[in-house]
């Protein structure tokens, strides 16, 4: 079996808790935020631009700063997400580790610090901070380039919740895994050799 040394991470829905995003269904702006989002996760919107995108037209217009304050807070106190548990023994075990989210600055960078993981990190690629966003192939090299890992994508396992970013991991010759639960997650890591205890 090839051995495993290497292992990247999505941030949301993996080692964080669900975001906000989902308040805009509540205003009747989920279309309009998911589009925002589409600009705002490759830095080609700045945050102003992506809630005036979103509030545009509705009952909440003029009050960016105030959605911006809010959901910089929320995501700045964001819970655990389900495979945070597997970051210290996996430390302990000597397994390199990234962070590959598609994610902006504003959110990402204070709730990584408030969960107090980035010491375990030897890279943190943020989508917004890169202009690129999974599962465009051209990221993952990124992310083995400062892995070192970039001729040896077989000796790293990439963790996400969506099933196109697996597969285009997978296609950049990584070994993938969607989450779902810890404990599949456990099962996966079991079948590839990878020490979580």
């Amino acid at each position: 079996m090839e051995t495993i040394d290497t292992i990247i991470w999505d941030l949301g829905n993996v080692l964080q808790g669900e975001g906000p995003r989902d308040i805009f269904k509540t205003i009747g702006a989920a279309q309009r935020e998911y589009d925002a989002w589409q600009q705002y996760k490759i830095g080609a919107f700045v945050e102003r631009e992506y809630y005036r995108d979103i509030l545009r037209g509705s009952d909440f217009e003029g009050r960016e700063d105030e959605f911006a304050t809010t959901l910089r807070t929320l995501q700045a106190i964001s819970a655990p997400g389900p495979a945070l548990p597997l970051l210290e023994p996996l430390h302990k075990n000597g397994y390199q580790m990234a962070i590959l989210s598609n994610h902006v600055t504003e959110w990402a960078r204070p709730a990584i610090a408030h969960l107090g993981i980035e010491p375990y990190f030897k890279a943190i690629i943020i989508s917004s901070e890169v202009q690129r966003a999974k599962p465009d192939l051209e990221i993952y090299s990124l992310a083995l380039r400062r892995m070192g890992r970039m001729l040896e994508p077989y000796r790293c396992v990439f963790i996400d919740d969506k099933e196109k970013n697996v597969r285009a991991a997978e296609h950049a010759g990584l070994h993938a895994i969607q989450m779902t639960t810890l404990e599949e997650l456990q099962r996966d890591f079991d079948a590839l050799g990878v020490r979580y205890a």
